[in-house]
């Protein structure tokens, strides 16, 4: 997809010549960059190789655009072939872990600027840490990746709509970028853009007010916060970071259930599976920085961390895997949220605040995300992008889609695995 899309779209597939259907291609609400399949009877072969395939959009009201074009002589010419339209013949299935490793380390896994992005970065940066054989191929990624949207003045990019933003965050979210920039070039000026945006959306002590909190913000906002305070020996913005972690908690932890979003005293999206990632996601990495003792609040969110992990892990599914609503088994399967909350798990292990039982589940995860790899090393089973105009309906009715943004939180803790054993 090229181009961000708000409604739900499907195209047809048929031979060119005879006009046999062959295939319906369901892209609802794809963001751009996002890689949508059709199956394709292996019969249908021979007549495809001598016609050709014709596409013809029979759902949405508005146009959908894709990527087409001649791939250049060198230079990213794998990375760019998986940007367009192709056939595929699978040799191989399911996939694995080197293939998924192999096709995060291209420029064909970029994501939109901002978390979707970032989590793709995040999972790079993990690969580059844990496996000493993919660093090479991880770091030169990451390099390539940041060289997309970051230039010597800033940043160059489009919001999740598609509108230019340029030299400026557009959202709290967006901040997710600045983890993996801050290790490739710590004195970039776009660092000093997102300290900035952070202060000047300070509401009352708390970045983004108290009246519209959500789980990204652990994982977007507080964990590079720490970050870069920590680099800035910051120890007032490193106890803000701790002091939001437990903020977020008081907002959306309420009992057996952890919301994604509360908004104008209406919490929402409760247990959602990607959810809980980012709010494990963030108190892991967090602490990561700060360690468990740094201070009182250091402590309570240790403290959290840990319940958090012990309460989520009789959750799992028998198949390894987490609900799309972690409650609520109605709603199937997801392996978005299922990678991260498998890395946190791990992690707050390594902090010593999660049982092992924990890694246990982790471990089981891992096996179980393994199973919607593609033969070429995609992540299918994630629930698509939560965007206003689908609302909560798309995520519980079973809808699944490649993202690699699912495919990075799942990379971080296969990684994360890997090292451990």
């Amino acid at each position: 997809i090229a181009l961000d899309q708000r409604e739900a779209k499907r195209l047809e597939l048929s031979l060119a010549e005879s006009g046999e259907i062959v295939g319906e291609l369901d892209s609802r609400f794809g963001y751009a960059g996002q890689c949508f399949e059709a199956s394709i009877a292996a019969g249908h072969r021979e007549a495809i190789a001598a016609q050709g395939l014709r596409l013809r959009q029979v759902g949405g009201s508005l146009p959908l655009w894709f990527f087409s074009g001649q791939l250049p002589e060198d230079g990213e010419r794998e990375g760019r072939a998986r940007l367009l339209p192709h056939l595929m013949v699978p040799r191989e299935a399911p996939g694995s872990w080197p293939q998924a490793y192999r096709y995060l380390a291209s420029t064909a896994s970029a994501e939109p600027f901002g978390w979707l992005e970032g989590c793709v970065m995040e999972g790079l940066t993990q690969l580059s840490r844990s496996l000493p054989e993919w660093r090479g191929e991880a770091e030169a990624a990451l390099r390539e990746h940041l060289a997309l949207y970051f230039t010597d003045r800033g940043m160059v990019y489009e919001n999740p709509r598609g509108r230019p933003v340029d030299h400026r965050f557009a959202s709290m979210e967006a901040t997710l970028m600045l983890p993996a920039l801050f290790r490739h070039a710590p004195d970039h000026p776009a660092l000093e853009m997102g300290w900035r945006h952070w202060w000047d959306h300070d509401v009352d002590g708390v970045i983004g007010g108290l009246g519209y909190q959500k789980c990204e913000v652990c994982y977007t906002v507080n964990y590079p916060l720490a970050l870069l305070a920590s680099h800035r020996g910051d120890e007032a913005a490193i106890a803000r970071a701790l002091q939001q972690l437990l903020h977020q908690k008081r907002i959306l932890h309420h009992g057996d259930t952890i919301y994604q979003a509360h908004y104008q005293g209406v919490s929402s999206f409760p247990n959602w599976s990607r959810g809980l990632a980012w709010y494990l996601l963030g108190f892991a990495r967090v602490l990561e920085i700060t360690g468990c003792h740094f201070n009182a609040d250091a402590r309570a969110a240790a403290e959290e961390l840990e319940r958090a992990c012990r309460w989520i892990v009789p959750l799992q599914r028998p198949d390894g895997l987490w609900n799309c609503y972690a409650h609520l088994p109605e709603t199937g399967a997801e392996t978005s949220g299922t990678g991260g909350i498998a890395a946190a798990l791990l992690l707050a292990h390594r902090l010593g605040c999660a049982p092992d039982e924990a890694v246990e589940a982790a471990t089981r995860a891992v096996q179980g995300l393994e199973r919607y790899l593609s033969p070429d090393g995609m992540l299918h089973g994630v629930c698509q992008s939560n965007k206003p105009e689908a609302g909560d309906a798309l995520q519980r009715e079973g809808f699944r889609c490649y993202s690699a943004m699912g495919l990075g939180l799942a990379v971080q803790a296969a990684a994360l695995l890997a090292e451990g054993n």
